[in-house]
C-alpha cells in the first residue's frame, strides 16, 4: 500500500511499499496526525470517510495482534527472489559428456551392412597394353586375323564401372 501522507512528512521511505503499515506507523506516532490532517473531510464526504476509516481498521492489525517472527521489523521474505530461486536453466549441463565412441582413437573395424552390394562385388578386371605387348601381338599376327591394335599414348581405367554404385 502507498502512503500518500508520508510525502509530506518528508520521510525517505515515501512512496514505498510498506509491509506492515500498523507496525510503521505505531514507530512513528506523529505520522499518524499528519495522515489524518490531509484527509480534510468535507459534510457530504463524512460518511465516507467512516467507512474508509472502518474498512482500514478491518484491514490493518493492531502491532499487538501480529504474532510470530513477521511481527519484527528485521522480519525478511522467506520467498526467493527470481535470481536466486534458479540461478541457470535446469537443461544446462554442469560438464560435456564424454562418449567413447567419438574419439578417433578408439574408433577402430568399421561394419559396413551385410547386404551393402557396392563392396561385395568383384573388382573389375582390366587389361593395360603396352608398346612391347603390342609389338609382339603384331609379329605374331597373319593375315586372317582381325584388324590392327590403335594404341593411344594414354590408357585410361574406368574406376567408375557400370552397377559399381559410385558416382562423381
Amino acid at each position: 500500500m502507498k502512503w500518500e501522507c508520508l510525502s509530506n512528512s518528508g520521510s525517505e521511505k515515501s512512496h514505498s511499499r510498506v509491509r506492515y503499515p500498523a507496525l510503521f506507523l505505531s514507530s512513528h506516532p506523529g505520522l499518524i496526525l499528519s495522515c489524518l490532517e490531509s484527509l480534510e473531510p468535507s459534510p457530504m464526504a463524512a460518511s465516507s470517510s467512516r467507512s474508509l476509516l472502518q474498512s482500514l481498521k478491518n484491514i490493518f492489525k493492531k502491532p499487538w495482534e501480529i504474532t510470530g517472527p513477521c511481527a519484527s521489523p528485521e522480519y525478511r521474505d522467506a520467498l526467493p527472489l527470481a535470481t536466486e530461486y534458479r540461478l541457470h536453466c535446469p537443461a544446462t549441463t554442469a560438464a560435456k559428456a564424454i562418449i567413447p565412441t567419438s574419439d578417433p582413437e578408439t574408433v577402430y573395424d568399421i561394419k559396413y551392412f551385410p547386404r551393402d552390394g557396392r563392396h561385395n562385388r568383384p573388382p573389375v578386371k582390366r587389361t593395360v597394353l603396352k608398346k612391347a605387348d603390342v609389338e609382339q601381338l603384331m609379329a605374331e599376327k597373319t593375315q586372317f586375323q582381325f584388324p590392327p591394335v590403335y594404341l593411344t599414348r594414354k590408357v585410361e581405367e574406368d574406376y567408375n564401372a557400370c552397377g559399381g554404385g559410385y558416382q562423381k
